[in-house]
């Protein structure tokens, strides 16, 4: 009787002891985005035109963003939202006004088209410098398994490009992050996921995305350039 109520006793332990694993490998699962970007006032857009050709896409645009906040651009087709985006990286030139980025604020861009489209993912983050265990982490939180370190990215969903893509700038978590449509082609448990790290974590975003719930679930402010249109 005394030993088994000894096994019994240690089968309890060891079924307890799994359940406190299984809740810490559940932390460990959980999608962070523990922004440590500097400064306070990320980014000034004062009065900004921006041609494209001869045409004015942009007019006496004004707004800014602090540490913390998430800015979502939306309009219509041909408003200028991703003109908007290309101004602040700096790849299209101002006609007028001035845009002007904290010095010391880093900018990672998720762009509409993927940052790696062939060769194999290991490749890439070893020539990036990118730590392989932690990238592994933050895709796995994404809903994608290990298999996706043996495939060419050329055999990639339009979702798993996006998924690296965004796991790229979850990475990148000292950054200001400018995102041009993150959630094309993700899955819908990925996309809550996504939006729950970044409500909890609070990083400073200017995003332009279709998803109206998405940008009205997480934007602190919203640019509408339709006003503009």
């Amino acid at each position: 009787m005394k030993r088994a109520i000894l096994i019994e006793d240690r089968i309890e332990e060891n079924l307890n002891a799994k359940k406190e694993l299984l809740k810490d490998y559940e932390r460990e699962r959980k999608l962070k985005f523990e922004s440590s970007i500097k400064g306070e006032n990320i980014l000034l857009i004062s009065n900004i035109t921006v041609l494209r050709g001869s045409k004015i896409v942009i007019n006496n645009l004004s707004f800014n963003i602090k540490k913390g906040e998430r800015v979502g651009i939306k309009g219509p087709n041909g408003s200028g939202k991703t003109t908007l985006l290309y101004a602040i990286l700096g790849i299209l030139e101002l006609e007028e006004g001035i845009i002007k980025i904290e010095n010391r604020s880093k900018i990672v861009y998720a762009s509409q088209f993927p940052k790696w489209t062939n060769g194999f993912l290991r490749e890439h983050l070893k020539s990036e410098k990118i730590d392989e265990t932690r990238f592994r982490s933050i895709l796995g939180c994404m809903g994608s398994d290990s298999k996706v370190f043996e495939r060419d990215l050329s055999t990639f969903s339009v979702g798993e490009l996006k998924k690296v893509d965004l796991a790229y700038c979850f990475y990148k978590d000292d950054c200001f992050q400018i995102w041009d449509e993150p959630l094309n082609g993700l899955d819908i448990e990925s996309r809550k996921l996504i939006e729950k790290a970044i409500l909890e974590f609070k990083p400073t975003i200017l995003f332009v995305e279709h998803d109206k719930s998405f940008i009205e679930n997480i934007s602190t402010k919203i640019i509408d350039l339709n006003i503009n249109y």
